[in-house]
């Protein structure tokens, strides 16, 4: 099914496991629930596609256009993005576990509440983006351009930066805990709330950044202790190992011998 065009067309929940759909067109189509698990999407084009809570598991989806489609809820375990243009698309609560977008345009795309823990965001473009409340828990980021990006209560705990640019990104709320930063731009940045404690940090622009002062208590009444304030995470958790084994073997159960056109 290489180049075949399925723009406009009505595909909830058609199964293409496995499928060759090199150069495919799936543009403004309704995919939606579509199982695509295995599938070579490779050099396709799904503009404004509606592929919520699609199976994209351990997809190939290399120099795609995926720009504004709806892959809310989609799960991508594994998942190659590598070279794609995903530039407004919708990842709200998508799973992306272990995902690459490596050299991926995510230019004002939406990772709402996403699982992108374990990714690989390198050579990203990712100016404007929507990272709130999403884990990225042990992500690489690497030459990642992310200007003015929202991490906002964000998991970016054990995640590595290495020469990236995140100028006027807002991480307020976020947690960095265990994060490390090479050699990268935060200048202007928004570290409002955020958890900071255990974050290290090598030669990286901080000038004009925002931090929150510690909280000091001017007057109290003898004897009376301050509250003990329990933070509460409001990031999605990563996937465990166990669980993200097991979805991946549910998905390709009874694959063995089978292969699309």
């Amino acid at each position: 099914m290489s180049g075949a065009s399925f723009t406009g067309a009505l595909l909830s929940g058609a199964d293409f496991r496995y499928s060759k759909l090199i150069q495919a067109r799936f543009d403004t189509c309704d995919l939606s629930s579509g199982r695509l698990q295995g599938a070579d999407l490779s050099h396709s084009s799904a503009q404004g596609a509606l592929l919520a809570n699609a199976i994209l598991i351990r997809s190939a989806i290399i120099g795609a256009t995926f720009a504004a489609a709806n892959l809310s809820g989609v799960v991508a375990l594994e998942s190659n993005w590598s070279g794609s243009n995903l530039d407004a698309a919708n990842f709200r609560s998508a799973e992306l576990a272990r995902a690459v977008f490596a050299g991926a345009s995510l230019a004002g795309a939406s990772c709402f509440y996403a699982d992108v823990s374990y990714a690989d965001l390198t050579s990203a473009l990712a100016s404007g983006a929507d990272f709130e409340r999403a884990s990225l828990f042990g992500a690489r980021f690497e030459r990642t351009g992310a200007s003015d990006a929202s991490f906002e209560y964000a998991d970016l705990r054990s995640a590595v930066f290495i020469r990236c640019n995140f100028e006027r990104a807002s991480f307020s709320g976020a947690s960095l805990s265990g994060a490390r930063a090479f050699n990268c731009n935060f200048k202007n940045a928004n570290f409002y709330w955020a958890e900071t404690e255990g974050f290290e940090h090598q030669n990286c622009d901080f000038s004009g950044a925002t931090f929150s002062q510690p909280v000091k208590v001017e007057y109290r009444p003898r004897g009376v202790e301050a509250p003990c304030i329990k933070v509460v995470p409001l990031y999605r958790s990563a996937i465990t190992e166990e669980p993200h084994r097991e979805i991946i073997d549910a998905a390709f159960a009874g694959s063995a011998g089978q292969s699309g056109t």
